[in-house]
């Protein structure tokens, strides 16, 4: 009775509750990953040397790191003992190692500028991408030929805005600064004095990561396009440009986009102005997405869901080479049959007879599911929506007929609309794609414009609210 009472006027039972509580806390500190790896000064420009020191906030934790680009480990990565001395480009990468196991990875990239350029100022956003010694490639040029295509390199992208004073300025801390995976774009564009370049933003897993930049919305997808102005492609520097504008003016949607000023380094030395590559306009890949081309995925036996397509050359062969993950070996495209309601093209083949498209080497190429993608059951049913319109078209005696003619089919203002703008703008390329939107009936369109021979497709639906231009 007396050992109770003691017990219960000290509370013996709350100390040891608090005692194991306090434990049970401090064993799952020591046991927890540590934090990760933090950089000083942030990612940025340098001009002659720069020191860099890597930290963690967890105490006990082991540092290691890596400037090749490749991920940090402890087997594999360099120990951290003092701040790192810099005199050209890098990209560091760290972890944190402690008992309880390894941080997030983190990276940060550091660009030294030369004299000259640290004095250059623009009107426009300046975009800086360093491969560190690695040449950026793409598919070559072999006209209607299919050629493979290149993985994407790893590299760095550092975004200048323009400050208050409207211009930009290498001094200035990086507006951003994005892990990428870059390549060389296009096909016959692959011969311009300037290339274009496609890329895409990952993180430290090299998955696709989306993000803004500059004040364009979050895509994981971007293009840089190169407006040559040769002759005989885009000397006006508007062909593309003007028709995003119109296409956003007319509340249809139409990639975003920023003109900005671009520096691309290769050999890993320095940033000079010889880097320099010119003016280009930052553009968001078109893509399904609820701010962009708000239809939902197809499903897997093609019953549901929307589609894209482009008219263009075939797909270049799968990065990764054949097979490609649907287990496909040739690149996959198709033809329809035309006026004479013939089908006379094989699959994947050449187009015969009046099959369309009928231009020398240009085909119905899938975009989303894409080619290496797609299974048979979707394939079917996206050529089966090409029969059913043209099926409506070429009947001379019900095609105008409200029910059941080509209008069954098709958005014939969004179609008009779109060839008007297509010749306004001299194009030769275009992109339909087909949508079930709440129950409605699947229609086809064109209401997204892009280069020239090049894919930027749409749906024939209303954009959401324009962000950007």
């Amino acid at each position: 009775m007396i050992w109770r009472r003691f017990r219960k006027s000290i509370g013996w039972e709350k100390i040891l509750i608090q005692l194991a509580l306090v434990w049970t806390a401090t064993t799952m500190a020591c046991m927890a990953a540590p934090e990760p790896v933090t950089f000083s000064p942030p990612a940025g420009t340098f001009l002659e040397s720069q020191s860099v020191t890597l930290t963690s906030a967890s105490a006990d934790a082991t540092i290691y790191f890596t400037t090749d680009g490749t991920l940090p480990t402890k087997d594999k990565g360099a120990l951290y003992s003092k701040p790192l001395l810099l005199s050209n480009n890098h990209q560091i990468r760290a972890v944190a190692v402690g008992d309880g196991g390894v941080s997030d990875i983190t990276s940060a990239a550091y660009y030294r500028i030369s004299e000259d350029l640290a004095k250059h100022r623009s009107k426009l956003p300046m975009l800086v991408i360093d491969s560190f010694g690695t040449k950026i490639l793409g598919k070559p040029w072999k006209g209607a030929t299919q050629v493979r295509q290149v993985p994407r390199l790893p590299a760095e992208l550092m975004v200048f805005d323009q400050g208050k004073d409207g211009t930009a300025k290498f001094e200035r801390v990086p507006t951003s600064t994005h892990r990428i995976g870059i390549r060389r774009r296009g096909s016959f564009s692959s011969t311009w004095r300037q290339k274009p370049y496609s890329f895409e933003l990952w993180d430290e897993s090299d998955d696709d990561l989306d993000a803004r930049i500059l004040d364009l919305p979050a895509h994981s997808d971007w293009v840089l396009y190169y407006p040559d102005v040769d002759q005989d492609k885009d000397h006006t520097m508007l062909y593309n440009a003007f028709i995003w504008t119109v296409g956003a003016k007319l509340r249809r949607y139409a990639p975003r986009f920023r003109w900005v000023e671009v520096f691309v380094d290769e050999d890993r030395d320095s940033i000079s102005t010889e880097d320099r590559r010119g003016i280009y306009a930052l553009v968001e890949k078109v893509s399904r997405g609820k701010s962009r081309l708000p239809f939902a995925k197809m499903s897997d036996d093609g019953a549901s869901g929307g589609w894209m397509v482009s008219i263009n050359r075939m797909d270049a062969e799968y990065a990764g080479g054949w097979p490609a993950p649907n287990g496909t070996s040739q690149a996959q495209f198709f033809h329809t049959a035309g006026p004479n309601r013939i089908a006379e093209s094989s699959p994947n083949g050449p187009a015969e007879g009046d099959d369309f498209p009928r231009y020398v080497g240009i085909h119905m190429n899938f975009e989303s599911p894409n080619g290496y993608k797609i299974n048979p059951a979707q394939r079917r049913a996206i050529e089966r929506s090409f029969k059913e319109f043209e099926d409506a078209l070429y009947n001379d005696e019900t095609w105008l007929d409200p029910e059941s003619g080509y209008r069954t089919y098709v958005d014939a203002g969004d179609f008009s609309l779109t060839f008007t703008c297509l010749t306004i703008s001299r194009k030769i390329g275009m992109g339909c794609c087909s949508a079930s939107i709440r129950g409605a009936p699947p229609k086809m369109g064109s209401s997204g414009w892009g280069q020239r021979g090049i894919l930027i497709g749409g749906v024939s639906i209303k954009a959401p609210p324009r962000q950007a231009t």
